[in-house]
């Protein structure tokens, strides 16, 4: 119905042919903030950058744009890139990721800082004319009320998190690499809320082979598990009664010792290391196993038996990037802080990206206390 309209085809194959959307759009309202108690977070964590609007704000505008009655419908999602911008100043990018690797449109918009930061008062001087491009035009749409719905915007629940105890340079001084931490933090706040490991979904570009996009970063390793499980121990406790006592008393006790702490998070590290870099040299499984079972298909033969095994859907189900019933969680390490991106679904009953950040955090301490306690020792 909608594409029979003739002026809505050619809408349609105008934006479709374009290289990029902007998408200039008002503030959302500040009831897209966190929705987390606000004293349970601190001050520097709020990330208030666009008047009262927080980070969390900001993000759901470049994600969604906050529904029909916001910014949505000046959106266009199958473009690969949406430059948004917005009334107070905020401004982020939207892609779309099928046609190309991150790695690329991030490239971009690091050139494209470094070249409005280059010019004379921030870029005021540029002309707003361009002599090749051509003139705007307005689309006109015909639409009825059904094409004018909220679908799935109300279901997300998101927060940017700015994490300000450290950042990537504390990390680098632990002679880690920063991603390497930052993913067993990830497994380490998991492991902490639900008393597992879980399969996690990070992207390896595999760009410098012919055709290559990406592969994954598989982090729920036995040595993961054993780090995590040794970091986790003092959380545990027994009740013991003393006979001199009138009330029992709960001591909290560690298995593991510093050192022996140290040794296993080594150890996660080292693995978690390979397999990153195994991946990047087209060594990972992921892929491999995907083209075999993609050509199983094509050749439609019976589906072999290990692409309907139990464990092999197991290990496809991302609860960390991108199953329905887990989290998202990107994350961008600065010089002192690491800022992340982590989203869940509210009709998910056991998720939330409140209790995950504030979680997180506390990982975080930990394995910073953990480091600090062998720096001192050096």
């Amino acid at each position: 119905m909608f594409v029979s309209d003739e002026r809505n085809s050619n809408n349609l194959k105008s934006i479709e042919k374009s290289l990029m959307m902007v998408c200039i759009d008002d503030p959302l309202p500040t009831s897209f903030n966190c929705k987390a108690p606000r004293d349970d977070i601190p001050v520097e964590g709020r990330g208030l950058v666009a008047g009262d609007r927080d980070e969390t704000n900001m993000m759901h505008q470049m994600l969604h744009g906050g529904g029909s009655s916001a910014n949505s419908a000046n959106r266009w999602f199958d473009v690969t890139i949406q430059l948004i911008i917005s009334s107070d100043g905020a401004c982020g990018l939207c892609y779309e990721h099928s046609t190309a690797e991150g790695v690329a449109v991030v490239q971009l918009v690091e050139d494209v800082l470094k070249q409005v930061d280059s010019q004379p008062d921030g870029g005021s001087n540029v002309s707003n004319n361009h002599p090749q491009l051509s003139p705007a035009v307005r689309l006109e749409w015909s639409l009825d009320q059904n094409l004018q719905r909220t679908i799935l915007i109300e279901d997300l629940d998101l927060f940017v998190y700015r994490y300000n105890g450290y950042g990537k340079d504390f990390i680098k001084s632990c002679r880690v690499s920063p991603d390497a931490y930052i993913q067993l933090a990830l497994q380490l706040t998991y492991f902490r809320l639900y008393r597992q490991l879980t399969a996690t979904y990070e992207s390896a570009s595999t760009r410098r082979f012919l055709l290559g996009r990406v592969d994954c970063i598989r982090s729920a390793t036995v040595e993961v598990l054993d780090w995590v499980v040794a970091m986790s121990q003092d959380e545990s406790g027994v009740e013991s009664e003393d006979n001199n006592q009138q009330s029992s008393k709960k001591v909290t006790f560690s298995l593991y010792t510093d050192e022996k702490k140290q040794e296993l998070f080594d150890l996660a590290i080292k693995k978690q290391t390979e397999i990153m870099v195994e991946n990047i040299m087209g060594e990972g499984i992921d892929i491999h196993l995907l083209g075999l079972r993609e050509m199983a298909k094509e050749s439609r033969e019976p589906t072999p038996e290990i692409f309907q095994d139990d464990v092999y859907k197991l290990a496809n189900h991302f609860a960390l990037s991108t199953s329905q019933d887990g989290y998202g969680a990107s994350y961008n390490p600065h010089t002192s802080s690491i800022v992340f991106c982590l989203s869940a679904l509210n009709s998910c009953e056991h998720t939330s990206t409140w209790k995950f950040s504030h979680t997180l955090e506390e990982s975080l301490n930990a394995m910073q206390k953990l480091l600090d306690v062998r720096k001192g020792n050096k």
